[in-house]
């Protein structure tokens, strides 16, 4: 039996192995099994117009796949040169059914029938058109098998916010959930919540008793109370809220699989969104005045007895410090992303903003809550220290008795956290990618300084 060649679905070529001639016989059945001349002509004739036919056919086939016809005319003769050399080719046979070998070719072994590959993809990225400002034809091609690595070395984000978020996740989130909506579902908390707070303190002082009361013709601001205390209840609810809803996305993210740099992106721009929202509320939150109220009123004259602050003083006035309340975490959030720039991830050290700064922050908003936003304005925390260090430092600090105000701990606290990350940040770039990565902080630098 002959063994036959699968090169099509159902066509099957019969390749004849050739006969032994049997010596004992005479010479004219012998020479009886020899094709004669004509015959060899008709064969001849018979595969020139079957090798047409196939290259034709083969043509069209490659022209719907959007094969160059010279390349699939030179298959088509390549392969027909093959089967001719080692196997008859019978009337009604495709020449695309023709193979030399039991392997049939696919899309991954030829390059004319593959849709595209490396090289194809490089030509398309150089040439694609740069509606990008910031991203160059690398980075673009690049962008879609961006992964990311970060940590929280937090001890309260590793003990406590995290299994809490995984367990909401795991727990009570249904996988049709987009991560992205849970990111926008936090940031809406804190929009909420600021409009609230804008609604009841559009200047963010209407809070502070002594300033609403003078501005309103009493001394003493007793006829002030139409700020509810509730809003500040809701602020710390709110943020906690975002900060929970934070740490859900990207493990919603990977429970789906729906992980990608676009939702990476999203989940960023929220988070620095919510900085402006969560500063400005906690302005409020203390009954802060964010500037000069006299100036803002028109220069009137106005007298605001408020008690002397050594730190304001220091800075330059409250509006300094309200300026450093808006920018600390907007620093700290572009330094992160600046060291992630050069290093390929983002590690938030032992203390950061979005786990214990937004825990403390929510506290304040309660605490306003409880006791009255002009807790922040008194000096009790630091007259009380002072009185209990008395017995051990004498009276040479008595001197800064009420003179630092409660607010003004919260300001100076923010400022070293601020200080603490960058320095870390900024050292550890220098040491692994040199000084001339500085240049990338100067458009800040000048921002923050200019205002400043």
């Amino acid at each position: 039996m002959s063994p036959s060649l699968t090169g099509g679905n159902d066509t099957s070529i019969t390749s004849p192995i050739p006969q032994e001639i049997d010596h004992t016989k005479p010479m004219k059945e012998k020479s009886s099994s020899t094709p004669s001349l004509s015959s060899d002509r008709s064969s001849a004739n018979s595969l020139s117009s079957t090798m047409n036919a196939a290259a034709t056919s083969s043509k069209n086939n490659l022209d719907s796949n959007h094969t160059p016809a010279n390349e699939t005319s030179e298959t088509a003769a390549t392969t027909a040169t093959s089967s001719r050399a080692h196997t008859p080719i019978t009337s009604g046979t495709s020449l695309s059914s023709v193979s030399t070998s039991s392997h049939r070719p696919t899309d991954e072994d030829s390059p004319i029938l593959s849709p595209a590959n490396d090289d194809d993809d490089d030509d398309h990225a150089a040439n694609a058109p740069r509606s990008y400002y910031y991203l160059t034809p690398l980075a673009v091609r690049n962008l879609p098998s961006y992964q990311y690595h970060g940590a929280d070395l937090s001890l309260l984000y590793q003990r406590v916010l995290s299994p809490l978020a995984g367990w909401l996740v795991d727990r009570a989130t249904p996988s049709w959930l987009a991560p992205n909506a849970i990111t926008l579902l936090g940031l809406a908390w804190m929009a909420t919540s600021y409009a609230i707070v804008w609604w009841h303190c559009p200047g963010l002082y209407e809070a502070n008793d002594r300033v609403a009361g003078a501005l309103r013709g009493s001394d003493d601001g007793s006829d002030v109370g139409d700020v509810p205390r509730w809003i500040f209840l809701f602020n710390g609810v709110a943020m906690l809220a975002y900060q929970t809803l934070d740490n859900m996305d990207g493990k919603q993210a990977r429970k789906t699989r729906s992980s990608s740099p676009l939702g990476l992106l999203f989940d960023h721009g929220c988070d620095a969104v919510n900085s402006i929202l969560g500063s400005a509320n906690w302005m409020a939150a203390m009954a802060m005045v964010p500037g000069s109220l006299d100036r803002w009123m028109g220069g009137g004259g106005h007298e605001f007895e408020t008690p002397p602050s050594a730190v304001s003083a220091a800075f330059g006035g409250d509006e300094v410090l309200a300026a450093l309340l808006v920018f600390c975490p907007m620093i700290a959030f572009y330094v992160s992303t600046w060291e992630q720039y050069y290093t390929g991830k983002l590690i938030l050290p032992p203390f950061n903003g979005p786990s214990e700064g937004l825990v403390l922050g929510a506290s304040l908003s309660i605490l306003s809550f409880l006791y009255g936003p002009m807790i922040w304005q008194s000096t009790s925390l630091v007259d009380t220290a002072l009185d209990a260090c008395r017995p051990v430092v004498g009276s040479s600090l008595q001197s800064w008795k009420g003179t630092v105000r409660n607010m003004d701990l919260i300001v100076l606290s923010s400022v070293l956290a601020l200080l603490q990350e960058i320095s870390l940040k900024i050292r550890f770039v220098l040491r692994t990618h040199g000084a001339h990565t500085l240049r990338t902080l100067l458009p800040h630098a000048l921002l923050v300084g200019g205002f400043l």
